[in-house]
């Protein structure tokens, strides 16, 4: 029987975790830079981890929506940060794991955590090449959805907007 659990811990402790998925995940012109992850942590990030059978193998990076929108003002200008809302800003399921709703379930778990904690919303910019912004959209109580042009270098990698309501 497969045993799945979830950890809260601040992205300072999960460095080594978020690197090896970045790199598992996405191609090279999306994974995150030094700075980047240094803005994040700074940003006092958190993460929810997923450990399958006890194995880490899953991670979603969120922060508020104000921090957000400083760091994605130049890329998506019609992004409007709620004061209460927050930012899922990667989400990484290892790929030996996808597949078997654990995306899902750890969405689930950061509404779950940051609900009890006062947010009103769950936002993030989705990739659209793999169908995972179906898969959200299919699983989740989407209430905003929209295109977002130029997001990424490549214009063959179409992003989404999505939000769910809290």
């Amino acid at each position: 029987m497969s045993i799945v659990k979830f950890e809260i811990k601040p992205l300072c402790e999960c460095v080594a975790l978020f690197k090896e998925l970045d790199d598992k995940c996405f191609p090279q012109e999306m994974r995150l830079s030094h700075e980047e992850l240094q803005g994040l942590i700074q940003a006092d990030a958190e993460c929810v981890v997923v450990r399958y059978n006890d194995c880490q193998i899953g991670l979603a990076v969120y922060i508020s929506e104000e921090q957000a929108g400083t760091l994605l003002e130049e890329i998506d200008r019609n992004f409007t940060p709620l004061p209460t809302g927050v930012y899922s800003y990667s989400e990484a399921i290892d790929p030996e794991f996808q597949r078997l709703g654990l995306g899902i379930a750890m969405i689930n778990e950061v509404i779950a955590q940051i609900s009890n904690q006062g947010a009103t919303r769950l936002s993030a910019h989705v990739r659209t090449l793999h169908g995972w912004d179906m898969r959200r959209y299919a699983k989740l109580n989407i209430t905003e959805s929209r295109l977002v042009s130029d997001f990424w270098e490549d214009p063959q990698e179409v992003v989404k907007f999505q939000a769910v309501q809290l």
